[in-house]
């Protein structure tokens, strides 16, 4: 019986571990970045969130108009580096009440925001976020004048 010796096998070794890297290297590599992809994607949908809130929430103060509110939401989402955001602020009236409902709608189209995997994975899909605050104004109940 011939006995090979260490050297032979770790030569033999060698070119199995390349080919072996070969096979699992894309896999491995697809998923980090699709858990990165995802993850920025949460992050995203929260930060929409949050545009949504923020933005029904300083377009319902005094004075305030819808367009303060996209301004307001547009600030937050380019902190992510958001593109292609669409953002809607409307107002509502309740029992005669003007401006009682303030609404907010963003939308990201993920197709435009995706860092690691191909625009073509998310297609047409997008992260939509809404906000509804109702305003309280203050009616008075004395005169001022007095």
């Amino acid at each position: 019986m011939i006995k090979k010796s260490n050297r032979t096998r770790k030569t033999a070794r060698r070119g199995a571990a390349t080919v072996e890297f070969a096979f699992i290297a894309p896999i491995f590599f697809a998923v980090i970045f699709g858990c990165i992809e995802f993850t920025r994607m949460s992050m995203m949908r929260n930060l929409a969130q949050n545009a949504a809130y923020e933005a029904s929430r300083f377009a319902m103060m005094e004075g305030a108009s819808a367009e303060h509110g996209k301004l307001k939401a547009e600030a937050i989402l380019a902190r992510l580096g958001t593109e292609g955001a669409v953002i809607e602020t409307t107002f509502d009236s309740i029992g005669g009440v003007d401006r009682a409902l303030v609404n907010t709608r963003v939308t990201i189209p993920m197709a435009q925001n995706t860092i690691a995997l191909p625009a073509a994975v998310f297609g047409d899909r997008s992260i939509i976020a809404e906000s509804q605050l109702r305003t309280e104004r203050y009616s008075g109940f004395y005169d001022s004048n007095n």
